[in-house]
């Protein structure tokens, strides 16, 4: 998100003031704030010594980048924020930055992916045994019907034969 400031002059504060707070105001929509601006002679650089807009750095909710001037200059913008001196040395500092967080965000990924594996191969194993606990169980249950369904045609005999003879009495 670019926000557009005077860097110089008596513009700065009033423009500086109302950037920082429309980005305190929305900080949920980026990550960190810089404030850049390449060099120029000491007079140009001043207003980023102005106490107004040096309080407002220092009790913005964002974490704030500063990249001004050369590596010679220094403002109160450099003491109070993280200074990286110029917006060159700045980009190459976020540009670390992010590649460090996608190194990150790749090592979480391979772990997220082993873990969901684990997983996955764990509830397949216990799944096969539950199968083949559940297959076992039928089993015995099938061989105890079928002893009973072979027996039944002799208890039947038997059943009949017992009731022949009570109607025979």
């Amino acid at each position: 998100v670019l926000t557009p400031i005077a860097v110089q002059g008596e513009s700065l504060r009033p423009t500086a003031l109302a950037a920082l707070d429309w980005f305190a105001r929305n900080q949920d929509a980026v990550d960190v704030l810089c404030i850049l601006r390449g060099g120029g002679s000491k007079t140009d650089l001043a207003s980023f010594d102005d106490e107004q807009v040096a309080m407002a750095v220092a009790k913005h909710p964002l974490k704030v980048l500063i990249g001004i001037g050369h590596e010679r200059d220094r403002s109160v913008l450099d003491e109070i924020a993280t200074s990286l001196k110029t917006p060159t040395a700045l980009a190459g500092y976020l540009a670390d930055e992010s590649y460090a967080l996608l190194e990150q965000q790749q090592e979480a990924t391979r772990r997220l992916e082993r873990a969901v594996r684990m997983a996955l191969d764990d509830a397949r194993d216990s799944l096969r045994h539950s199968v083949a606990r559940f297959e076992r169980s039928v089993q015995r249950r099938l061989v105890e019907a079928n002893r009973e369904l072979d027996r039944a045609p002799d208890r039947l005999r038997r059943g009949t034969l017992s009731l022949l003879e009570q109607q025979t009495r």
